[in-house]
Protein backbone atom coordinates (compact mmCIF):
# COMPACT_ATOMS: atom_id res chain seq x y z
CA UNK A 1 0.00 0.00 0.00
CA UNK A 2 3.12 2.30 0.97
CA UNK A 3 4.45 1.08 -2.35
CA UNK A 4 0.98 1.85 -4.05
CA UNK A 5 0.99 5.58 -2.94
CA UNK A 6 4.64 6.25 -3.66
CA UNK A 7 3.91 4.47 -7.21
CA UNK A 8 0.96 6.68 -7.82
CA UNK A 9 2.37 9.86 -6.83
CA UNK A 10 5.40 9.15 -9.15
CA UNK A 11 2.76 8.61 -11.73
CA UNK A 12 1.10 11.63 -10.82
CA UNK A 13 4.01 13.51 -11.24
CA UNK A 14 4.94 12.06 -14.75
CA UNK A 15 1.92 13.03 -15.58
CA UNK A 16 1.60 16.57 -14.37
CA UNK A 17 5.14 17.14 -16.23
CA UNK A 18 4.11 15.57 -19.30
CA UNK A 19 0.66 17.71 -18.66
CA UNK A 20 2.87 20.93 -18.05
CA UNK A 21 5.41 20.34 -20.80
CA UNK A 22 2.63 19.48 -23.52
CA UNK A 23 0.90 23.06 -22.13
CA UNK A 24 4.03 24.90 -22.15
CA UNK A 25 4.76 23.73 -25.72
CA UNK A 26 1.61 24.17 -26.97
CA UNK A 27 2.20 28.13 -25.88
CA UNK A 28 5.84 28.62 -26.53
CA UNK A 29 5.57 27.11 -30.01
CA UNK A 30 2.92 29.55 -31.64
CA UNK A 31 4.26 32.64 -29.45
CA UNK A 32 7.85 31.94 -30.80
CA UNK A 33 6.47 31.98 -34.44
CA UNK A 34 4.52 35.32 -33.48
CA UNK A 35 8.14 36.75 -32.95
CA UNK A 36 9.62 35.65 -35.84
CA UNK A 37 6.76 37.10 -37.89
CA UNK A 38 7.16 40.48 -36.16
CA UNK A 39 11.32 40.07 -36.27
CA UNK A 40 10.88 39.59 -40.15
CA UNK A 41 8.45 42.92 -40.40
CA UNK A 42 11.20 45.11 -37.94
CA UNK A 43 13.89 43.88 -40.93
CA UNK A 44 12.30 45.32 -43.54
CA UNK A 45 9.79 42.06 -45.00
CA UNK A 46 6.24 43.63 -44.67
CA UNK A 47 5.02 41.22 -46.49
CA UNK A 48 4.27 37.95 -44.71
CA UNK A 49 1.55 36.28 -42.78
CA UNK A 50 0.94 34.05 -40.13
CA UNK A 51 -0.54 30.88 -40.46
CA UNK A 52 -4.20 30.20 -38.39
CA UNK A 53 -2.88 28.91 -35.24
CA UNK A 54 -6.80 28.03 -33.11
CA UNK A 55 -9.28 30.19 -31.96
CA UNK A 56 -7.50 30.44 -28.29
CA UNK A 57 -6.33 33.89 -27.31
CA UNK A 58 -2.60 33.21 -28.93
CA UNK A 59 -4.45 32.29 -32.24
CA UNK A 60 -6.78 35.62 -32.03
CA UNK A 61 -3.46 37.59 -31.24
CA UNK A 62 -1.58 35.86 -34.63
CA UNK A 63 -5.04 36.93 -36.59
CA UNK A 64 -4.85 40.23 -35.26
CA UNK A 65 -1.32 40.51 -36.20
CA UNK A 66 -1.82 39.48 -39.51
CA UNK A 67 -4.50 41.96 -39.91
CA UNK A 68 -2.40 45.10 -38.71
CA UNK A 69 0.62 43.83 -41.32
CA UNK A 70 -1.94 43.69 -44.17
CA UNK A 71 -3.66 47.09 -43.19
CA UNK A 72 -0.13 48.74 -43.07
CA UNK A 73 1.23 47.02 -46.37
CA UNK A 74 -2.29 49.03 -47.85
CA UNK A 75 -1.60 51.87 -46.25
CA UNK A 76 2.40 51.75 -47.24
CA UNK A 77 0.88 50.90 -50.94
CA UNK A 78 -1.16 54.11 -51.39
CA UNK A 79 1.30 56.40 -49.65
CA UNK A 80 3.86 55.54 -52.57
CA UNK A 81 1.20 55.42 -54.86
CA UNK A 82 -0.05 58.93 -53.69
CA UNK A 83 3.76 59.89 -53.19
CA UNK A 84 4.25 59.14 -57.41
CA UNK A 85 1.13 60.77 -57.97
CA UNK A 86 2.34 64.87 -56.61
CA UNK A 87 5.76 63.60 -57.58
CA UNK A 88 4.52 63.49 -61.47
CA UNK A 89 2.25 66.30 -60.68
CA UNK A 90 5.43 68.48 -59.60
CA UNK A 91 7.39 67.53 -62.35
CA UNK A 92 4.78 68.38 -64.80
CA UNK A 93 4.14 72.12 -63.00
CA UNK A 94 8.23 72.49 -63.09
CA UNK A 95 8.27 71.78 -66.82
CA UNK A 96 5.77 73.73 -67.77
CA UNK A 97 6.82 77.09 -65.27
CA UNK A 98 9.16 77.94 -67.98
CA UNK A 99 12.06 78.08 -65.42
CA UNK A 100 14.93 75.55 -65.38
CA UNK A 101 14.42 74.51 -61.64
CA UNK A 102 17.30 72.30 -59.91
CA UNK A 103 17.46 71.24 -56.51
CA UNK A 104 20.65 69.97 -54.98
CA UNK A 105 21.42 68.49 -51.66
CA UNK A 106 24.22 69.67 -49.52
CA UNK A 107 26.74 68.20 -51.08
CA UNK A 108 26.19 69.35 -54.80
CA UNK A 109 24.70 66.17 -55.71
CA UNK A 110 21.56 66.18 -58.10
CA UNK A 111 18.15 65.58 -56.27
CA UNK A 112 15.43 66.74 -58.58
CA UNK A 113 15.56 69.25 -62.38
CA UNK A 114 13.47 69.88 -64.47
CA UNK A 115 13.14 69.47 -68.75
CA UNK A 116 14.29 72.99 -68.94
CA UNK A 117 17.99 71.94 -67.06
CA UNK A 118 18.12 68.64 -68.53
CA UNK A 119 17.59 70.13 -72.11
CA UNK A 120 20.12 72.91 -71.54
CA UNK A 121 22.81 71.78 -69.39
CA UNK A 122 23.29 68.22 -70.99
CA UNK A 123 24.01 66.31 -74.09
CA UNK A 124 21.26 64.60 -75.06
CA UNK A 125 20.25 61.86 -73.56
CA UNK A 126 22.36 62.14 -70.55
CA UNK A 127 21.03 62.31 -67.11
CA UNK A 128 21.67 64.51 -63.85
CA UNK A 129 20.06 62.61 -61.22
CA UNK A 130 22.78 61.89 -58.54
CA UNK A 131 25.15 63.81 -60.03
CA UNK A 132 27.84 66.04 -58.75
CA UNK A 133 27.42 69.47 -59.86
CA UNK A 134 31.02 70.19 -61.21
CA UNK A 135 30.43 67.03 -63.51
CA UNK A 136 26.98 69.37 -65.33
CA UNK A 137 28.34 72.77 -64.86
CA UNK A 138 31.91 73.18 -66.18
CA UNK A 139 32.35 76.41 -65.52
CA UNK A 140 34.85 76.77 -62.33
CA UNK A 141 33.67 80.29 -61.52
CA UNK A 142 29.96 79.02 -60.63
CA UNK A 143 30.43 75.60 -59.35
CA UNK A 144 33.11 77.57 -57.17
CA UNK A 145 30.02 79.88 -56.07
CA UNK A 146 27.63 77.05 -55.67
CA UNK A 147 29.96 75.14 -53.97
CA UNK A 148 30.59 78.22 -51.33
CA UNK A 149 26.87 78.59 -51.13
CA UNK A 150 25.93 75.66 -50.32
CA UNK A 151 28.83 75.15 -47.59
CA UNK A 152 27.75 78.32 -45.88
CA UNK A 153 24.05 77.72 -46.67
CA UNK A 154 24.41 81.23 -48.05
CA UNK A 155 21.54 82.32 -50.45
CA UNK A 156 22.23 83.57 -53.57
CA UNK A 157 20.21 86.70 -55.38
CA UNK A 158 19.72 87.01 -58.81
CA UNK A 159 23.54 86.81 -60.30
CA UNK A 160 24.09 86.66 -64.45
CA UNK A 161 26.42 84.28 -65.46
CA UNK A 162 27.50 82.96 -68.67
CA UNK A 163 29.18 79.14 -69.07
CA UNK A 164 30.19 76.60 -71.83
CA UNK A 165 28.49 73.30 -71.65
CA UNK A 166 30.78 70.65 -72.24
CA UNK A 167 30.17 69.43 -75.61
CA UNK A 168 30.69 73.76 -76.50
CA UNK A 169 27.64 75.45 -76.22
CA UNK A 170 27.42 78.74 -74.40
CA UNK A 171 24.52 79.35 -71.75
CA UNK A 172 23.68 82.25 -70.55
CA UNK A 173 21.74 82.36 -67.25
CA UNK A 174 20.27 84.23 -64.16
CA UNK A 175 20.21 82.76 -60.99
CA UNK A 176 19.47 82.44 -57.41
CA UNK A 177 19.78 79.89 -54.83
CA UNK A 178 18.02 79.40 -51.91
CA UNK A 179 17.52 76.46 -49.64
CA UNK A 180 14.61 74.16 -48.32
CA UNK A 181 14.99 74.28 -45.00
CA UNK A 182 17.28 76.47 -42.16
CA UNK A 183 17.97 72.88 -39.69
CA UNK A 184 19.44 70.20 -40.06
CA UNK A 185 20.06 67.98 -43.48
CA UNK A 186 18.17 70.34 -45.82
CA UNK A 187 18.27 70.97 -49.56
CA UNK A 188 19.38 73.84 -52.21
CA UNK A 189 17.00 74.70 -54.68
CA UNK A 190 18.74 76.39 -57.42
CA UNK A 191 15.98 78.50 -59.87
CA UNK A 192 17.40 79.87 -63.26
CA UNK A 193 16.22 81.91 -65.71
CA UNK A 194 16.55 84.22 -68.45
CA UNK A 195 18.34 80.57 -69.78
CA UNK A 196 19.27 80.72 -73.61
CA UNK A 197 21.76 78.67 -75.60
CA UNK A 198 24.55 80.67 -77.95
CA UNK A 199 27.43 79.89 -79.69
Amino acid sequence: SKRNVITTMILSLLVGAGFVFGLTQRLIRPLKRITHLINQVKAGDPHLSMPLMGKDEIGQLAQAITQFINAFNTYDTLKTQKIREQGHLLQTVCNLSGVGLLVLDMDGQVLFHNQLIQSLMTEEGNHLFGKDIEKILFDRALVRVLKEALKNRTPIDAVDFSLKRKDGIDIRVTFKVGFLDAEGPNSAVVILWGLSKFN
